[in-house]
């Protein structure tokens, strides 16, 4: 029996009110947006700027090609904001040392209002580091910690007291990041990083439908007290004085207003094909008008666009088509000439959400992008041509704008490009993925798969292994030997013969035929071993079988018989002698003697060599890492090729703008091009369903395309499919193919002033661009920018210049 019933009830209704008026409260605010809205983001890149007493300057090292910041209607309902990226939070926290060098950040989101009698308590909540401006529909609502001037890229917010820098003891510097357990002085400290404002935002300034709300976020300039004798960028000197927390718009009710609640599904938003759908935007901007699916190529070449289908429900059938797209001249462009595929995350690697383009939607997908790639041919009329893309879902339709723009350049055919693209196909890794024996016709239909797609990329690189060991799946390598009738060791080729003409059919002449024909196996330190793995035909069944190791008696007799016989292979096919080379993917060297057999047994064949460093080297072509100027990001090559890895800007996860940006940023950096890469060294799922990463082809080339893209293609269930990645390097290398013409003319007397000055121009406009995207490769976070406009600047460019050369 109870003791105090009155107590009990008394706590009863204390309880029962807690709860209804805990949700009054929660009913109080509504967050228009939900949890963490994605925005559209901008960023701007410049030196960063210290000082004292309202005296500032750069300070430290340079930024050397900062960005263009955006249009100054960038605040605007009519700015065309397509070309940019997504975020939910721009370095979030209390600073980061990698985003140091960011002077702005621009934002826009939009919401629709329904009835604007109805809105009560509308107000936007940010909390940022730096200074921030907010705007209504192009209009300034309110900023903090800005001058009252006009803003302008260069405007600096309001510097940060002492105590944003530094310890309680004032004289030691502040961690960029917050330790363990921080005590509540040092921890007021870090918070006094953070800003905030909460803007009202006035009913009567709102419109019936979509409202577009703007923030851009301005830097704070550094102390050089704090600064001085810590400039190296590491994490112990620099937070960065630019940054957003969040930003919610938040009201007293829901009346009057969508919400997120609200949203209809299934829907259609709009990503740029550089967006990594996924990763960064997982669902856009839903109260965004849907803008046009943005796509542009030169003639004669391809362009990728991506729109986005959100909330399908489990197992829904999906189907996407495009009508004629006809330019305001009439010139059509056909259905053969788009096609359409959808994004789906490969299950044995994920690395990447959606990488993979199948020709069939996905079922059991929530989430599908669709892309549509459209091919012009070399005659296709100049212009921008539009049409409809339709798309059947759960019992809807939806429709987008589609609009294309071919531009008036033409572009060469990919086997004619000056751009390098130096990518190694794996013919093991095929087999093994798809369980066909090796070299059956089933293989060579996988291996034409993938040539086909090299043909693509106008690749210039083709590989020979030859011996058995290279494999790390111990499959038969492509140079085979048999017994003469004297019982000697001889070169079989047939395999190798029906591969190259493969090769010569869809990708066309390599500017490097490599004959992978030494590993470090063969040298060992102690214990050299007599003899070198290959396999032999006999009859029709291939063996294992050993041949003596270089320098052994008939060695020498036995690769010189394989050299004669590479090139007159190699001179039945038309292609150039000098193209075959003997190859050494590995840190090690050949041995004296070793490379005295060579030296007589192929005199006049230069050598490649994948390598981190130079060492003793064996004559002809060297391949080695750049250090003096290149920052360890590319591999760099003797003439007559240069080539480069960018290994620290492109791996296999890394963001699709990486890929795009590939080529040409090794073009920028006085490369000729990309090379260390796979295209097909696809994984391999285990007995037990997972996957394990191993580069099945050619165990040395590990060097190569270790920590770098392993594969631009995926197995799908008929056959190899692109990827995103593969379409994002293939458009980019056009790009590139642009930005040579204009490098190669830009100072031709036969260009007007005006078209000097606009080629000149092209350099730093990419220059700022690149340093923005690479800015943030420890972070992951690349955004996709202002690419769009580059590339269409690039091709105009590219086009004006060729008709000023070209007149008598």
């Amino acid at each position: 029996m109870m003791k105090h019933p009155l107590i009990f009830m008394f706590g009863l209704v204390l309880m029962i009110g807690g709860f209804f008026a805990q949700g009054l409260r929660a009913d109080h605010t509504v967050n228009v947006w939900g949890d963490r809205p994605e925005w559209r983001i901008y960023w701007t890149m410049a030196t960063a700027i210290a000082g004292d007493a309202g005296e500032y300057e750069p300070f430290g090292r340079g930024h050397s090609h900062p960005n263009r910041p955006p249009d100054e209607d960038w605040m605007t309902p009519g700015f065309n904001d397509r070309g940019w990226g997504f975020a939910r939070d721009f370095a979030p926290g209390f600073g980061s040392d990698r985003q140091w060098r960011v002077s702005g950040i621009y934002l826009r989101r939009w919401f629709e209002v329904t009835d604007a009698r109805q809105v009560r308590d509308l107000k936007l909540d940010v909390e940022y580091r730096g200074g921030a401006v907010v705007y209504l529909n192009g209009r300034e609502l309110a900023r903090s910690h800005l001058p009252e001037e006009k803003l302008t890229p260069q405007t600096l917010a309001e510097p940060y007291p002492d105590e944003a820098f530094f310890a309680p003891d004032g004289e030691g510097r502040l961690p960029t990041h917050v330790p363990a357990d921080p005590s509540p002085e040092l921890l007021e400290r870090y918070q006094s990083r953070i800003r905030t404002m909460s803007v009202r935002i006035p009913a009567e300034s709102l419109r019936e439908g979509n409202n577009l709300v703007a923030v851009a976020i301005y830097r704070s300039p550094y102390q050089v007290r704090a600064l001085q004798g810590h400039w190296s960028g590491s994490h112990h000197s620099l937070w960065s004085t630019t940054g957003l927390n969040r930003a919610d718009l938040l009201a007293g009710s829901a009346s009057g207003l969508k919400t997120a609640a609200d949203i209809q599904s299934p829907r259609l938003w709009n990503a740029s094909p550089m967006t990594v759908v996924g990763r960064y935007a997982d669902q856009g901007d839903p109260f965004a008008p849907l803008s046009p699916v943005s796509i542009s190529l030169p003639r004669n070449g391809v362009g990728s666009g991506q729109i986005v289908v959100a909330g399908v429900r489990d197992g829904a059938k999906l189907k996407a088509q495009v009508s004629e797209l006809v330019s305001d001249q009439g010139a059509r462009l056909g259905a053969s000439d788009v096609r359409i595929r959808y994004g789906v995350t490969d299950s044995h690697d994920a690395a990447i959400p959606f990488d993979v383009l199948s020709p069939v939607a996905p079922r059991g997908q929530s989430t599908i992008p669709v892309w549509l790639t459209v091919s012009a041919s070399a005659q296709a009329e100049p212009g921008t041509y539009r049409g409809t893309l339709r798309v059947a879902v759960m019992d809807v339709e939806l429709e987008a704008p589609v609009e294309v723009r071919v531009a008036a350049w033409r572009v060469a055919q990919p086997r004619d490009f000056t751009t390098w693209s130096g990518l190694f196909q794996s013919t093991h890794s095929l087999a093994e993925r798809y369980g066909v024996a090796m070299w059956s016709d089933e293989h060579f239909a996988l291996i034409e798969q993938s040539l086909k797609y090299l043909g693509k990329l106008g690749n210039q690189i083709a590989a020979i292994p030859a011996q058995r060991d290279m494999s790390m799946l111990r499959g038969d390598p492509m140079l085979l030997f048999r017994r003469d009738a004297q019982g000697d060791m001889v070169p079989d080729l047939r395999l190798v013969e029906r591969y190259l003409r493969l090769y010569d059919r869809h990708v066309g002449e390599p500017r490097v035929l490599i004959l992978h024909l030494w590993t470090a196996n063969n040298d060992p330190r102690q214990d050299r071993p007599l003899t070198i793995p290959v396999s032999e035909l006999r009859g029709d069944r291939i063996v294992d079988a050993e041949i003596p190791n270089f320098g052994e008696p008939g060695s020498e007799a036995i690769w010189a018989r394989v050299v004669e016989a590479m090139k007159a292979l190699v001179a039945e096919l038309d292609w150039d002698p000098s193209c075959l080379m003997l190859g050494t993917p590995s840190d090690a060297r050949p041995s004296e003697q070793t490379m005295a057999t060579l030296d007589r047994a192929a005199r006049d064949v230069r050598w490649v060599a994948y390598s981190h460093h130079l060492g003793p080297r064996p004559r002809g072509l060297i391949v080695f890492p750049a250090r003096h100027g290149r920052g360890g990001q590319g591999w760099l090559v003797e003439d007559p090729y240069r080539m480069t890895n960018h290994r620290g800007i492109l791996h296999h996860d890394s963001s699709l703008p990486r890929y795009r940006i590939a080529a040409i940023h090794a073009l920028k950096d006085g490369f000729n091009g990309v090379s260390g890469k796979g295209i097909d060294f696809i994984r391999i799922p285990r007995d037990d369903g997972e996957t394990f990463e191993r580069f099945v082809d050619m165990r040395e080339w590990m060097r190569v395309v270790r920590g770098a893209t392993r594969a631009m293609l995926a197995a799908g269930p008929e056959g190899l499919l692109a990827t995103t990645r593969f379409e994002m390097y293939r458009q980019g290398l056009q790009e590139a193919e642009a930005f040579i013409l204009i490098e190669t003319h830009k100072e031709d007397q036969r260009l007007s002033d005006e078209l000097a000055a606009r080629a000149q121009a092209i350099r730093p406009l990419i220059e700022g661009q690149l340093a923005a995207y690479t800015a943030f490769i420890a972070l992951g976070f690349t955004p996709d920018g202002d690419w769009e406009r580059i590339q269409n600047e690039l091709f105009e460019c590219a086009y004006q210049i060729t008709r000023a050369i070209a007149a008598p």
